[in-house]
């Protein structure tokens, strides 16, 4: 090309180019030595002047970023150039292929690789944090393998220094690639530490052993939600060829909560060579990836099992059986089913007298009754159409006092609405559920961005939409109607705000909770309204409750003194107790009217009264409370002392089965909602009581 550049770097030939930029092999010729030069691509890309300047302030900004980091892990920059109105960053030049390359080969690593691969990248990072700088785009793309097995890490493009808030990146920018990046950084980028590269990190080694992403869902919407709320598949599941150690600090590594990660690089990359010592020595180094194949039902094409598109031609494949795996955190493993046929003189619920009742009992799930029951085969109605009469319900808010003091002994399926689709009383993803007073049940139809509104029979009758021409929501994720006024309060599942309707589903106003800068992004998980209008927002990256007063003014915190870790679910209920649940603990807990803990219940697992990232709970009038307990498929229900009533519900597609059951509200007529988010649907049972 003979190209000469700055007098100095003769250009060689094109060797590599982006969306943004070309990299050339060139000749330096005051050191006699060869290098890498990339050049930033500006024009042809319609940019504003103002991103132009910003999209070079990056580009320098990756160059003053990698300039400063000398360690044989990180690609050195040796220079940066400017010749006119072009800009280059001359760049060791080194022959290899990146991690990508070989994914995209369908290439899985061998165990000993990986842990070789990620070693070397760990001790870059921890060289990298030591300085201050956190990478923040940590993927295999941005990974070199060279001929020798070493690595290279690059593209500093979008690091900063921690303390550093800078202009280019703005307040709820998610600067990075999707797939890898971990909760904090989809909040605001601007918050993140090294730990948020630890967190991708783990995402790629995952990625490597299973040639699958953590969290992928096929769009990038669903793949946030991911990352945001749900548990990764178990990389066992796909690979058995995984040590159980070596999946434990790949787990480890994707915590939603930065403090329960690996606090540095290093740390982590100890736990990945005792891994391997423990896990086998020799023989472990030396075992091969056993990936669990499947046929692309459109091209044919074998790809690893589990959930996500075929990166052929990018439909998405059906879920693999689960699979109890040895060494496997509990929430891996599928809850225990209800036996389907009982023993001679069962028949008893739980909570009845002689049946197991501690919220920690052992032991398998006694059978609840016949006729209709859930916990059991059902053997009625699909779900789909089915209806129950509509004079056997009786109208939202009926006195039903008497009825509710009474305890839970059993849950009756009734019917479900909705299937899945894009049409009224169709869903994608269904989420949040509540009642309003007249008995209107509204729906957070989240990758639809709706709230559908359905009567207490499931029939629909009308859409709520984001407002037109205004910021709005767009993926609702959970919602609560306050009690006096009727107000529709709806938690956004991308910018985490709190959007505010009228009862005809107008917007009024956006909620933002300002915050002080120092603090991290109020991520608000959801919301509860007493009966005099004060407002509970639980906020899990916060690890408390905040409660404000009707006009949104701050009153308190609770749970600042440890009690919570993770709050989701919320709810008030008699005598103004503040039930909370906590989804990264596992438990129910209480509060009183000044913030004060009380009872608390629950813990990890799938045994009887343990949870597994449960997500919602509500409460009835004598403080019965109900809880979704999401990746154990079911409902359980205790008593007002936390003692195990009865539970429900096991993974499948059938009437009384979920997928992920998210949302959950209960009628004055003891009618229980249940948003069924994986098969779209929502289910309705009758709660029957003593």
């Amino acid at each position: 090309m003979n190209r000469l550049l700055a007098e100095n770097y003769e250009v060689i030939q094109e060797v590599g180019r982006g969306g943004m930029g070309v990299v050339y092999l060139a000749q330096d010729r005051r050191l006699n030595r060869k290098v890498a030069v990339k050049e930033l691509l500006i024009s042809g890309q319609s940019l504003l002047p103002d991103e132009v300047e910003n999209v070079v302030a990056r580009f320098q900004r990756e160059a003053l970023a990698a300039a400063k980091l000398q360690h044989p892990g990180i690609v050195s920059v040796y220079d940066y150039v400017r010749d006119g109105d072009a800009h280059f960053m001359v760049m060791e030049f080194l022959e290899g292929k990146s991690l990508q390359h070989y994914i995209d080969d369908r290439k899985a690593f061998t165990i000993e690789q990986t842990i070789d691969i990620a070693s070397q990248l760990c001790a870059a990072l921890d060289y990298a944090h030591a300085h201050q700088i956190v990478h923040r785009d940590i993927k295999p793309d941005n990974v070199l393998l060279l001929d020798n097995g070493k690595i290279k890490l690059m593209d500093f493009g979008v690091a900063r220094h921690v303390g550093e808030v800078s202009k280019l990146t703005q307040a709820g920018t998610t600067l990075g690639t999707i797939a890898y990046m971990s909760p904090e950084q989809l909040c605001d980028s601007r918050l993140v530490d090294g730990r948020s590269d630890i967190f991708s990190l783990g995402a790629m080694i995952y990625e490597m052993l299973t040639l699958r992403t953590p969290f992928d869902a096929g769009n990038v919407g669903g793949t946030i939600m991911k990352i945001m709320s749900e548990e990764p598949v178990s990389p066992r599941q796909m690979n058995p060829g995984i040590p159980p150690r070596l999946e434990a600090v790949i787990l480890r590594s994707l915590r939603k909560s930065p403090d329960e990660r690996f606090q540095k690089a290093g740390e982590m990359a100890q736990a990945l060579q005792n891994s391997l010592r423990q896990d086998g020595g020799a023989s472990a180094q030396a075992r091969p990836v056993q990936l669990n194949m499947v046929t692309c039902r459109s091209c044919g094409t074998g790809i690893p099992s589990g959930r996500g598109p075929c990166p052929k031609c990018g439909r998405l494949q059906a879920p693999p059986a689960p699979a109890t795996v040895p060494g496997t955190a509990p929430h891996s493993s599928p809850p225990r089913p209800v036996p389907s046929s009982a023993p001679a003189g069962a028949g008893r619920p739980l909570g009845a007298p002689g049946a197991p009742h501690s919220a920690r009992g052992t032991g398998a799930l006694p059978p609840l009754p016949a006729g209709g029951a859930v916990g059991r085969p059902f053997a009625g109605p699909q779900p789909g159409g089915v209806r129950p009469p509509t004079g056997g319900i009786r109208p939202a808010g009926a006195n039903t006092g008497a009825l509710r003091a009474r305890p839970v002994i059993g849950a009756r399926f009734l019917f479900s609405f909705g299937t899945s689709g894009f049409n009224a009383g169709e869903f994608q993803q269904p989420r949040g559920v509540t009642i309003d007073a007249r008995g209107l049940v509204y729906v957070a139809d989240t990758e639809n961005s709706r709230i559908q509104v359905f009567d207490a029979q499931g029939n629909h009758q009308r859409d709520i939409r984001p407002a037109l021409g205004r910021e709005s929501f767009r993926f609702p994720r959970s919602l609560t109607i306050a009690p006096q006024t009727g107000r529709i309060y709806v938690v956004d599942e991308l910018d985490y705000r709190i959007y505010v309707l009228d009862a005809e589903g107008q917007q009024l106003s956006v909620w933002d909770r300002r915050r002080n800068p120092k603090e991290p992004t109020a991520v608000p998980g959801r919301l509860a309204i007493s009966g005099n209008g004060t407002i509970y927002v639980s906020e899990p990256n916060g690890h408390r409750v905040i409660m404000y007063s009707p006009t949104q003014a701050f009153l308190a915190n609770f749970g600042v003194n440890g009690e919570l870790q993770t709050p989701s679910g919320i709810y008030v209920g008699p005598k103004y107790v503040l039930y909370v649940l906590d989804y990264g603990q596992c438990k129910v807990h209480t509060f009183d009217s000044r913030g004060k803990a009380g009872l608390n219940f629950g813990r990890r697992g799938n045994g009887p009264g343990e949870f597994s990232v449960p997500r919602d709970l509500t409460v009835d009038r004598s403080g019965h409370v109900f809880v979704a307990d999401t990746l154990n498929h079911r409902v359980q229900v205790f008593d007002p002392q936390g003692g195990l009533l009865i539970s429900f519900g096991q993974k499948g597609k059938q009437a009384g089965e979920f997928s992920g059951p998210e949302g959950i509200a209960l009628s004055p007529d003891d009618l229980l909602y249940v948003s069924d988010r994986g098969n779209n649907r929502v289910q309705v049972f009758q709660i029957d009581r003593a």
